[in-house]
């Protein structure tokens, strides 16, 4: 049943992402600095890639796969929208969103390969607390 759910909510947040994308940027208000559509795109992947991990199990390449590919079809889908472009830079910021959630999730998660790494830090930490 929660894998159900995840999938449903990944369905409609593609569904709105989607919905977005087409609309022409003639009727979306001006962004006031000129990088935070590209902080924009990078939220809206990361959580994209979050959502689609939890519908599929998160295992393995196959979230991060579905998220890269979605982020593509969603810049080619962009370049046949009136008043819209597929843009490198678009996808580019599509893929940070999702390789830096992907990694925050890979630490925060009990990972055997990130254990000793955390173990580490931990050890640190707490050693430099003693002194």
């Amino acid at each position: 049943m929660k894998r159900a759910w995840w999938i449903a909510v990944a369905i409609a947040y593609a569904a709105g992402i989607f919905a977005g994308s087409s609309i022409p940027l003639r009727e979306l208000p001006l962004l006031p600095a000129s990088g935070l559509d590209k902080l924009i795109h990078a939220v809206e992947y990361a959580l994209f890639f979050f959502i689609v991990r939890k519908a599929v199990g998160g295992r393995g390449w196959i979230p991060i796969t579905i998220a890269i590919l979605y982020a593509g079809t969603d810049e080619l889908h962009q370049a046949f929208v009136p008043g819209r472009h597929a843009g490198i830079d678009d996808f580019a910021a599509d893929l940070t969103g999702i390789l830096l959630m992907a990694i925050l999730t890979a630490l925060v998660r009990d990972s055997p390969l990130l254990a000793g790494i955390r173990r580490r830090i931990l050890a640190l930490v707490i050693w430099r607390k003693e002194d």
